[in-house]
């Protein structure tokens, strides 16, 4: 999952406005496979790139990590 102090490093930029700060720490650690991430992990990075404007970039994250194109 991702660790507390992760989350906590991302709410203070977004407290403190600084969109691209947490923007790139929640892209740090989603990683190269989002699928990899705990569901609980996943939905708290989501919850933060809402929180930042994201909510298109978080919907297309949860698509992605839920991997549907492969059951295309």
């Amino acid at each position: 999952g991702v660790s507390d102090a992760a989350i906590m490093r991302i709410t203070s930029a977004a407290d403190q406005d600084a969109n691209g700060e947490a923007a790139l720490a929640i892209i740090a650690q989603i990683g190269s496979d989002p699928s990899a991430l705990s569901f609980g992990g996943l939905s708290d990075l989501l919850a933060q790139l809402r929180r930042v404007g994201l909510e298109k970039d978080a919907d297309a994250l949860a698509l992605e990590a839920l991997q549907v194109w492969k059951a295309l």
